[in-house]
């Protein structure tokens, strides 16, 4: 991460605390679907059981990878134009100083390299082994 200020690290700590919050309500969403599911029969408590753990394995812990190791300013960046972090939500300063990493991830998202969040948490959950 660069030489930021004081307050410019301190929103992108902020900011990024808001995304990981955001992608982890996504993703107990899908797993509280399968919750009900149990409900209605369609699933059995141990495929509940077993979701649970994939939950557990997959996307809880690649979230918490992903959102407790630096680089604050990058990860800020891929929030905001995934749409996680809304654009009011962030500074003129903060989204000046990381103003390149936007621009990067946007050219991304243009090209289709850049994954929605919920493309994001769909493989994160088919992705356990």
């Amino acid at each position: 991460m660069q030489n930021y200020s004081k307050i410019v690290n301190k929103e992108l700590r902020d900011l990024n605390a808001l995304a990981y919050e955001r992608m982890l309500a996504l993703a107990l969403q899908k797993l509280g679907s399968d919750f009900q599911a149990l409900k209605t029969g369609t699933i059995d408590v141990f495929e509940l059981n077993t979701k649970i753990h994939q939950y557990y394995i997959g996307p809880a812990r690649e979230l918490y990878k992903h959102y407790s190791k630096g680089f604050e300013d990058m990860k800020a960046a891929s929030a905001l134009v995934m749409g996680l972090i809304k654009d009011e939500e962030i500074s003129a300063p903060t989204k000046a100083a990381i103003a390149n990493f936007i621009e990067k991830f946007e050219a991304q998202r243009q090209q289709g390299d850049l994954l929605s969040p919920d493309e994001w948490i769909e493989r994160m959950f088919r992705d356990v082994k």
